[in-house]
């Protein structure tokens, strides 16, 4: 795993610059390339061929074709064979010496023959055109300015920042978002003027034209398999996925906390790799903890066990993980990822995640809730349905898309069980935002992902939303960022694109019923995981934010509170901030009760770390 840069003028001050600030993605090497009309910047993360002959940016034979790469193609050793076959010469062993070659076979239909999570950008000499992909399901970022003029790209939004010539605005239709769903959707980032090349999509830059084309996406097509024939298919699946993902040159591990996903690939992985190592985080005792559950899958599995503890102690390091953030994501697991992901590295460079089940398989709450929503919307009185609001859990990513339907008059409407009156209300968050900075409808990229994926079923529809906003958006945001930040390279077998298209051939029904989750997954690893792991409700890692801002963190948030600077205060309604503040602390020590309003607060302590660090007088580059 490394650290691209780049721009489409000559500059070695410049890019040698970018490539420092990306220096935590790539400890192990750096790299750059210069031309007329080009700059490419790399640092290295040696995962395969840790020799020299791996360093980029590198070249074909001829000097013609430059690439600066990060990512795994898991399927490279194939790629491979198939193009020596074909004539081309290899002098490494790296997967990205495949990409080159690959290129020069098939040209921009070589993203088409790619099993991996990668970003990369090519430059070829003869062409003057520069073509940049990211993966189909965007597990890496990549990020780009234009401005017709000017191109610069990066992993991270900080190395963009480098660059003196750009002004930094706030985008306040991703801030919208952000205290809407803790994370803003789409191409656009926090900063104006900044986008991401979307999962699934290439861009090419030739005669200061810069082309946007897609390049994959899921597409429905149920299959009249029964549910013992989907559970086989998605084993192998999941067996040759896990198996791809232990290829490495460096020690590897995986993250394990007791729950079906981590517990599902951590089976598979010991199948393959003697003592496997695996890590899990808690938070002490008197707290909310999935230890034990992890304990018992790692003693089931005979794994080479690893446990650490995150404590209020640990939050002295929240500012070096908004740094890393590059946006003020209100992700709650952020710390307890990145406190786990600096102990992993003592003792692998490679960590296997199960991130992607539950947007694959309707694993969360409010997917219960949005399937009993839509058979009791049409019988229950009104004021029963009222008081159901609040069961639909975390995380409320449709309710706000709700409103925005209606708004819009559109006949497709969400669930009114996920109508909560929380953060993801609009009115809530035009009380946050202030007046001048407010932004009609934020959300027309979850409407229009939501209308435009042709199937018949609802709740696929709401399953592509996430698979297209919440993972990359949210999830591989903080995957990618906490585990970078300190040298490791995190894994998703679950996100193998053969099992994400797959999914959409099961019928709704093996995904999710009114009582169980994940049917057709608990069906394929029945044997493999004691029925107490294979039972478990789902859980999520209830970091004790609440217990934090009554206790540790209240007299630096009440500082923050009363002491906005003017700029902050022409941005968020701090007055407001300290009104739910003032109630959250009356109120009791329930953690779900006090989810939302926990929620918002965490939004606002972010943003205001955030401001201070990308606008403050001390802003970072």
């Amino acid at each position: 795993m490394c650290g691209i840069a780049g721009f489409n003028w000559e500059d070695k001050e410049l890019i040698r610059n970018m490539d420092d600030v990306l220096k935590h993605r790539g400890p192990d090497g750096e790299g750059v390339y210069t031309n007329k009309g080009i700059s490419l910047g790399h640092r290295r993360l040696s995962i395969i061929d840790l020799s020299s002959a791996g360093k980029q940016p590198m070249c074909n034979e001829e000097g013609t074709i430059w690439i600066t790469y990060n990512g795994e193609i898991y399927n490279f050793k194939e790629l491979r064979e198939n193009l020596e076959h074909k004539g081309h010469k290899f002098k490494s062993q790296t997967d990205t010496e495949v990409i080159i070659h690959a290129y020069e076979e098939w040209g921009h239909n070589c993203l088409q023959r790619f099993n991996g999570m990668f970003a990369f950008a090519i430059w070829d000499e003869n062409k003057k055109e520069l073509f940049l992909a990211r993966d189909r399901l965007g597990i890496k970022p990549l990020y780009y300015y234009w401005d017709s003029e000017t191109f610069i790209f990066a992993s991270e939004i900080k190395a963009i920042l480098v660059w003196k010539e750009f002004k930094r605005k706030i985008n306040y239709d991703s801030l919208q978002e952000i205290f809407q769903l803790s994370y803003s959707t789409g191409e656009k980032t926090i900063f104006k003027g900044i986008n991401k090349i979307l999962p699934g999509h290439y861009a090419i830059l030739k005669k200061e034209r810069l082309t946007i084309e897609k390049y994959w996406d899921l597409q429905e097509n149920i299959s009249e398999d029964n549910l013992t024939i989907s559970s086989k298919k998605l084993r192998k699946l999941l067996e040759e996925s896990v198996k791809k993902r232990l290829i490495s040159d460096v020690p590897i591990g995986v993250y394990l906390s007791g729950g079906l996903d981590s517990s599902t690939i951590t089976a598979i992985a010991s199948k393959y790799q003697e003592k496997l190592k695996t890590f899990s985080v808690g938070f002490g005792e008197g707290l909310p903890n999935e230890l034990k559950y992890a304990r018992k899958v790692a003693d089931y599995l005979g794994t080479d066990h690893h446990e650490f503890i995150v404590t209020a102690k640990d939050l002295k390091n929240y500012p070096k993980i908004i740094r890393a953030l590059d946006e003020p994501i209100g992700e709650l697991a952020l710390l307890p990822t990145y406190m786990l992901s600096q102990y992993v590295k003592k003792h692998a460079t490679v960590v296997l995640a199960g991130e992607g089940a539950d947007e694959l398989f309707g694993g969360y709450l409010r997917h219960q809730m949005f399937l009993l929503g839509n058979k009791a919307q049409h019988f229950l009185p009104k004021i029963v349905k009222k008081g159901l609001y609040g069961l639909s859990g975390q995380f409320p990513v449709y309710s706000n898309l709700n409103k925005s339907l209606k708004i819009l008059g559109s006949k497709n409407n969400f669930s009114l069980f996920n109508e909560i009156i929380s953060i993801s209300d609009k009115k809530e968050v035009d009380k946050f935002v202030n007046q001048d900075n407010k932004v009609e409808n934020p959300n027309n990229y979850l409407l229009e992902l939501y209308n435009n994926f042709k199937s018949k079923s609802e709740f696929n529809k709401t399953l592509y939303v996430d698979i297209k906003t919440l993972l990359p958006d949210n999830y591989f945001m903080k995957a990618d960022r906490m585990t970078m930040a300190c040298g490791i390279e995190e894994r998703v077998p679950f996100l193998d694109h053969n099992i994400a298209e797959f999914s959409m051939t099961l019928k709704p029904q093996f995904k999710r019923n009114l009582i169980h989750n994940k049917i057709v997954l608990r069906a394929a690893t029945k044997d493999l995981l004691p029925k107490s792991i294979l039972k478990r409700p789902k859980r999520g890692y209830n970091v004790p934010i609440d217990r934090w801002f009554k206790n540790e963190l209240k007299e630096e948030f009440e500082n923050i509170l009363d002491n906005p600077s003017i700029e902050k205060k022409k941005i968020l309604n701090y007055d407001y901030a300290k009104k739910i503040f003032n109630n959250f602390n009356k109120s009791g020590n329930n953690y779900q009760s006090n989810f939302y309003n926990m929620s918002k607060l965490w939004n606002v302590y972010t943003f205001d770390l955030w401001h201070e660090i990308y606008f403050g007088e001390e802003r970072i580059s």
